[in-house]
């Protein structure tokens, strides 16, 4: 129970340094590098054929 608190502690203020630093939302910042995942014309057909 101890390691959850001091995860949620940690948590809490990284996020206030970042909103101290001037960040205005906590949606996640874009990533450079390839995707987590790729849809395809044929992904996309196989989806709606189930």
């Amino acid at each position: 129970m101890l390691s959850g608190l001091c995860s949620i502690e940690s948590t809490i203020c990284r996020w206030l340094a970042e909103f101290k630093r001037g960040r205005v939302s906590t949606n996640g910042d874009k990533r450079s590098g390839r995707p987590k995942e790729v849809v395809t014309p044929e992904k996309k057909n196989n989806q709606q054929n189930t």
